[in-house]
């Protein structure tokens, strides 16, 4: 197995919140587990380095954007924030684009986890956040093959 170019060094949860609704889900709440991606938003920032631009801080932001309810029994707001290093070898077109998507995709994975170990000592049953998409906007589409 290969390791990846971008290493995750350290993580921690900035902001924690989950506030259970006092109301019980409605009917077939045992399948909102994995939650619909229409009713989270998410944000990334990130910065690099200054003194050493193979080091990079990516912040994420998850929270709910519906009311408590039937259809939404926790409301969340995660602030995580990660601490990345790049093999400076490694060289990408999209640099930037490459380290964002990755390690967002990092730590929303670990906020899944969180999430998903907090709500399970809640009310309504564990909570999976849904698998998401972190690119960002349209990627160039392949040149085609040159047939010379």
């Amino acid at each position: 197995m290969k390791p990846s170019p971008l290493q995750l060094e350290h993580y921690f949860l900035a902001e924690s919140h989950c506030k259970a609704s006092p109301e019980p889900p409605g009917d077939g709440h045992e399948s909102w587990g994995a939650a619909d991606a229409e009713k989270f938003k998410t944000e990334v920032r990130m910065f690099q380095g200054e003194d050493d631009p193979t080091t990079f801080q990516i912040q994420l932001s998850i929270e709910t954007i519906d009311d408590l309810g039937p259809d939404l029994p926790y409301e969340i707001r995660l602030h995580v924030i990660g601490y990345f290093q790049l093999d400076p070898e490694f060289e990408h077109k999209d640099l930037e684009h490459l380290v964002q998507v990755n390690g967002a995709s990092v730590l929303y994975s670990a906020a899944r986890d969180f999430v998903l170990t907090l709500t399970s000592r809640g009310p309504w049953g564990p909570l999976m956040l849904p698998t998401i998409n972190f690119r960002i906007g349209p990627r160039p589409k392949a040149e085609p093959d040159d047939p010379e």
